[in-house]
């Protein structure tokens, strides 16, 4: 902040508040000073360009500049990575559908087809869609067409990078063994929990299971035995050969096979936890309460039993006998509809704590992520 602008700063409050300025003129005398000082601030910038080339190595050099440049030259190398991704999409995995005009960089879609389908996404509320192509994409600046233009950010751009990451994903294969066994499916799955809560990755696992064709549940052991057997013929797809070609197999085994509650439940019960702890404590609050509802039950039978032994005695009085004889039946009637409740009473303890554990789970943020490393079915030998 100079003199010229805001005034000498040994002079008193008052008299610079009379001297004030409108903010228009301090902005224009800014601009003014800027001007003044362009060669000066030049100067300064290159010195600092020097002071980089002449204290760093050349590794750290080529990756620091100070120009604006720099951010134009990594947007176009980003780029060019692209839609070298792109053009492999549409001539290795969905061709026929676009000619490719590799000077402009832009593809256009073939005379006579309708939209084609090109992928399925999720979009920010997570909800599953369907791409359809569009007449024309492209990826160069001068592209005018916003919905069309393919960066990192759009739905072709992103949806592309997805669908060749999927490359890398699960194998499989229909696989006939030297034995009579019935049609079963086996899936390797990586299992790994995540919580915002503990900031951290917090579980890993490995999972082999499997189901037959009437579906039966396989064991791990199962499992392992039939990967043991001898392997007579095979038929298997890559990632990239079912994104060509379609899925080799009709799955036994449905997403929702390996459930996130069950994970996550078999994950409390084997980590030694803060919140283990507090899971635990509140399934034994709930076991005490129900041991309590079964406690008043044994009270009151006891009570009831004492009334009727009291009630054979010959010797009481007839108008004692016939007030205790009224409390007895009170005391049944309540008996009873506290054993018909019990059921019910007891289930409603249970489904208060599910709710109180959710709520301390979801505290947390848990979430559970499956990878599928492959898939393979066996059948009897032809």
């Amino acid at each position: 902040m100079s003199d010229d602008i805001a005034g000498n700063f040994d002079t008193k409050i008052k008299e610079v508040l009379l001297n004030f300025r409108h903010s228009n003129d301090v902005a224009q005398s800014f601009n003014d000073n800027l001007s003044s000082h362009k060669e000066a601030n030049e100067e300064t910038a290159l010195h600092a360009e020097d002071i980089l080339f002449t204290t760093f190595s050349k590794s750290v050099i080529e990756k620091l500049s100070v120009e604006p440049k720099y951010i134009e030259d990594k947007i176009k190398e980003i780029n060019n990575t692209l839609w070298k991704i792109v053009k492999y999409y549409f001539t290795e995995i969905k061709t026929g559908l676009y000619y490719i005009d590799d000077e402009n960089r832009v593809l256009t879609l073939k005379g006579g087809m309708e939209k084609p389908y090109l992928f399925s996404y999720r979009d920010d509320k997570q909800h599953k869609k369907h791409c359809e192509g569009h007449q024309k994409y492209g990826i160069n600046k001068d592209f005018r067409t916003e919905r069309s233009k393919i960066n990192l950010t759009s739905v072709i751009g992103k949806g592309i990078l997805n669908e060749i990451d999927k490359i890398k994903s699960s194998e499989e294969a229909k696989i006939y063994v030297k034995s009579d066994i019935e049609p079963v499916e086996i899936c390797f799955y990586h299992i790994a929990i995540t919580s915002l809560g503990l900031k951290d990755r917090v579980y890993n696992k490995s999972l082999l299971t499997g189901k037959t064709k009437n579906g039966k549940v396989l064991s791990e052991a199962e499992c392992l035995k039939i990967l043991e057997l001898p392997i007579l013929n095979m038929e298997k797809r890559d990632g990239l050969d079912k994104m060509k070609y379609g899925n080799l197999l009709t799955s036994f085994i449905s997403d929702d096979f390996i459930s996130d509650e069950q994970i996550l439940k078999d994950y409390f019960k084997r980590k030694e936890s803060s919140i283990e702890y507090e899971i635990e404590k509140l399934k034994m609050t709930s076991g005490r309460k129900k041991a309590e509802l079964e406690n008043d039950l044994k009270k009151l039978r006891v009570q009831a039993a004492a009334m009727k032994t009291q009630l054979t005695n010959k010797n009481m009085d007839r108008l004692e006998k016939l007030k205790l004889t009224k409390e007895l039946k009170i005391l049944q009637k309540e008996l009873m509809e506290k054993e018909e409740h019990l059921f019910f009473n007891q289930a409603q303890v249970d489904a208060d704590t599910e709710k109180q554990i959710s709520e301390l789970t979801n505290k947390y943020n848990f979430k559970v992520h499956k990878s599928l490393r492959f898939r393979l079915q066996f059948y009897p030998s032809l």
